[in-house]
């Protein structure tokens, strides 16, 4: 026997389990909030152990390092210059682009960058 839609909509929703499955039904799922962050790596847990987790991962690690080298190169004022269009670095002495921060390091410290700056 089917039940009239004006039955189903005028249903109590005082009862915390109807609510809850009209509301899940309708879509409005109930979303944990997150708690904490990750500065570094720009991200948001929703409790501390993940976070912890997060600390001790490589993704974290490598956003570490790459900030550091970041913050090494600009204390430096050696020369390169960030591609906005395609979030890559560019080496101004070489005229050559790169992919990362560590590439920028690992060429940085190469022969043939080291060469050209010398004649610069």
């Amino acid at each position: 026997m089917a039940v009239p839609s004006e039955t189903v909509m005028n249903t109590n929703l005082d009862d915390p389990i109807t609510k809850a499955v009209v509301d899940n039904i309708m879509g409005n799922l109930p979303t944990k909030k997150p708690l904490v962050r990750c500065e570094d790596c720009d991200l948001s847990f929703t409790s501390q152990a993940v976070l912890d987790t997060h600390l001790q991962g490589a993704r974290h690690a490598k956003q570490v390092r790459s900030k550091n080298i970041m913050a090494t190169l600009e204390e430096t004022k050696i020369s390169f210059s960030k591609d906005e269009e395609t979030n890559g670095l560019k080496c101004n002495v070489c005229n050559v682009c790169l992919n990362s921060i560590q590439q920028l390091q690992t060429h940085l410290n190469g022969t043939r960058h080291k060469k050209k700056l010398m004649r610069a």
